[in-house]
């Protein structure tokens, strides 16, 4: 997934985390990974899946 960053808020611009965002609880811009809460049996879980922010605005 590809997307920026605007302000505090996380924007996937494409790939399969469009829509998503509101579920991305941490990013690891350097490994280029976010960890995203998904509910499995009545838990959630932090799931590792590959992210790339290609820019950063401070709007």
């Amino acid at each position: 997934s590809y997307g920026f960053i605007e302000g505090d808020r996380v924007v996937i611009t494409e790939g399969p985390l469009v829509g998503f965002e509101a579920q991305i609880k941490k990013l690891d811009r350097h490994k280029r990974l976010a960890y995203v809460g998904v509910s499995l049996l009545g838990r959630t879980k932090l799931i590792k899946v590959g992210a790339e922010i290609v820019r950063k605005t401070n709007s």
